[in-house]
């Protein structure tokens, strides 16, 4: 299993720098992801690493590319609690 990283799917980062002006970003590190992998599904956990943006463009993503797209929430909690429950975590 080969693991895929990028600050732009980083609650953290995003917090500090925003989300202003990332959408084509986040578009295209989907795309270029979903271009090498070529997914018969894409499913995802805990939307609290997805901020709107990331989740609007992997819908959209989805439906062009006719793949289905399954989420499974094994959290409860918004963006900022999560972040505060996890801010002294190293």
């Amino acid at each position: 299993m080969e693991i895929y990283r990028d600050q732009l799917f980083d609650l953290n980062w995003l917090a500090k720098r925003g989300l202003d002006g990332l959408d084509n970003k986040i578009s295209k590190a989907y795309n270029d992801f979903f271009d090498e992998i070529k997914p018969d599904i894409i499913h995802v956990h805990n939307m609290h690493y997805f901020s709107e943006p990331h989740t609007k463009i992997l819908e959209k993503i989805s439906n062009e590319r006719g793949v289905p797209l399954v989420l499974t929430a094994h959290n409860v909690w918004d963006d900022a609690l999560f972040l505060k429950l996890t801010k002294g975590i190293k």
